[in-house]
């Protein structure tokens, strides 16, 4: 059975500040969504089992948006649990690129479509490198203010190092596709297997 990492998330974050389920939703969007997402579906039945399991508690209310917005805090147990997860060894990156896979099938369609996938690729991924660049910087001017600031500037620098990657890639591979001509020597191939026909 999948170990549901969202509960890991949430410590995670409840070990740095009391949060709402609302709030905590927005840190994910905001701080983690480039390589980690979780839907409101996600967090609140989390929050209940790990309430039940006495890993974190409601420890306020806020009423400040409407309907009541319970405010949780990370308990002792919680940070323990947090804390022997952090120590387990990471196995395996769970990591799936449908932009390789369509590639690497990609001799079944026009070139012009697979480089038009490219383009489209390395324009997402300059959006995503400026968003995650403002952010490492934001984070690099306060790093030295606490250790939870200091490893989120390491996990945004990461993303710039990957993003930036993500481009060089693109790049070289648009290059070689625009290089590269094949349609002779596939040409050539048609012919040969009409005459062995």
């Amino acid at each position: 059975m999948k170990e549901n990492k969202t509960k890991y998330v949430i410590l995670g974050l409840l070990n740095h500040e009391k949060c709402s389920g609302y709030n905590i939703k927005k840190r994910i969007d905001i701080a983690l969504s480039k390589f980690w997402s979780a839907g409101f579906g996600q967090i609140y039945p989390t929050l209940k089992q790990l309430e039940a399991e006495g890993l974190i508690r409601h420890c306020d209310s806020c009423y400040d948006f409407g309907p009541e917005r319970k405010i949780y805090q990370i308990t002792g147990t919680g940070r323990v649990a947090l804390k022997k997860w952090l120590e387990i060894p990471v196995i395996k990156e769970e990591v799936r690129y449908e932009i390789l896979l369509k590639l690497f099938f990609g001799a079944a369609v026009d070139e012009q479509v697979v480089l038009g996938q490219i383009a489209d690729f390395r324009q997402r991924n300059e959006r995503l490198l400026c968003e995650v660049g403002a952010m490492e910087q934001q984070l690099k001017s306060i790093v030295h203010l606490s250790r939870d600031h200091q490893y989120f500037y390491l996990t945004a620098l990461f993303g710039c190092k990957v993003y930036q990657a993500y481009l060089e890639w693109a790049e070289e591979t648009e290059n070689i596709l625009k290089q590269v001509d094949f349609t002779r020597s596939e040409c050539g191939e048609e012919k040969g297997d009409k005459e062995n026909d």
